[in-house]
């Protein structure tokens, strides 16, 4: 469900930031899954950030900007839930968007990443969040993730 609910928000309204917002949340939401999954309890409790870094390091490869920026969840999601907006440091810039458009070769110049969807230049002066290679990334994690959960036969009805 997912899955569909974001692709129908790029598809029929470029929802930028209420896909962004998504993103982050069902980031958010499946670290707590698979933080349960490895402990086998469905009611253990998480931090929100831990969930988050948990799945966004292991299963999206996000672990180079997450050790450079510590502080990414609270940037990031929290920003966008409770500002509306990417958190910036005085005077910086942030930008949500559905893909990297004609400014790459710019972003690049400033030593922002274009490979994934999270980046910070190297001056932490803008921060982007670009939808499309960070949806690449986690419906390969999703995937990912459900087959390994499948494959040892996980199923919730059967753990405490």
């Amino acid at each position: 469900f997912m899955l569909n609910d974001l692709t129908r928000s790029i598809k029929c309204a470029n929802a930028n930031y209420l896909v962004a917002l998504g993103l982050f949340c069902y980031t958010e939401i499946l670290g707590l899954q698979l933080l349960r999954f490895r402990e086998k309890n469905l009611k253990a409790k998480f931090d929100g950030r831990e969930c988050f870094n948990t799945f966004a390091a292991e299963y999206l490869k996000y672990n180079d900007v997450l050790s450079k920026h510590p502080d990414l969840y609270s940037i990031y999601r929290n920003g966008l839930c409770h500002e509306y907006y990417i958190k910036t440091t005085s005077g910086g810039q942030s930008v949500v968007a559905l893909y990297y458009g004609e400014d790459s070769e710019k972003l690049v110049s400033q030593g922002i990443d274009i490979s994934k969807g999270i980046a910070i230049d190297d001056k932490d002066r803008f921060r982007v969040f670009i939808i499309e290679p960070y949806m690449n990334d986690f419906i390969s994690a999703v995937r990912r993730l459900s087959e390994e959960m499948n494959a040892v036969g996980w199923n919730p009805d059967e753990v405490t």
